[in-house]
């Protein structure tokens, strides 16, 4: 492995104020994920050992990019009847990038809160759809039974099946699609695309 201090590109001192210490941080994950080793200026000029560092919980390359996208393996993504899909898991856990990726290919409907405002006109929206024969994808974090059952409803008056897809994703793990997500919508200097995990 190569051997590089990153002295020349931020000051990562040991002693510096908070601000500096977020900028270290980035350093050294920056390091870790270009391969190489990462030393602040006291360790690599004075030889100090190494200040103490704690990881997050969740890092980006332990997940298995070969993974089965559902789990049990046997699930179809789609039915090959006219149902109703609804999304649960944290905000930032991946469920848009997956509608728009999995599900909207195949002809769903899609309908969240973020577009159309209140559960109401979600509601109201997937009664629609499901009345013109669609099939419908309700992609909100949906965390409770009660919040379900208003589309689980909707699906028992059409007569159709419901399903939940449940977003495995941890609550770091979603922090951290979170930051990556703002990180490219805020800087435009970057036209870095956010990572995938479901």
């Amino acid at each position: 492995m190569r051997r590089l201090s990153l002295h020349s590109l931020l000051n990562c001192s040991n002693t510096t104020v908070s601000i500096q210490y977020s900028l270290c941080f980035i350093s050294i994950k920056f390091a870790a994920n270009i391969g190489i080793d990462f030393y602040t200026p006291e360790e690599f000029f004075l030889k100090e050992k190494p200040a103490p560092f704690d990881w997050p919980t969740f890092m980006p390359k332990n997940l298995d990019p070969n993974g089965p996208l559902l789990s049990p393996v046997t699930a179809k993504l789609k039915s090959e009847r006219q149902e109703l899909i609804i999304m649960v898991g944290y905000p930032a856990s991946g469920k848009t990038t997956f509608v728009n990726e999995h599900l909207m290919p195949h002809g769903y409907l899609h309908i969240n809160r973020d577009s159309l405002g209140s559960w109401q006109k979600c509601v109201s929206a997937c009664k629609d759809a499901l009345s013109r024969a669609k099939s419908v994808v309700i992609d909100n974090t949906s965390p409770t039974a009660e919040v379900r059952k208003r589309y689980v409803d909707c699906a028992k008056q059409a007569k159709i099946p419901a399903r939940c897809f449940v977003f495995n994703v941890s609550y770091e793990h979603a922090l951290h699609n979170n930051k990556a997500s703002l990180a490219c919508i805020s800087n435009s200097a970057f036209s870095l695309k956010p990572p995938r995990s479901y």
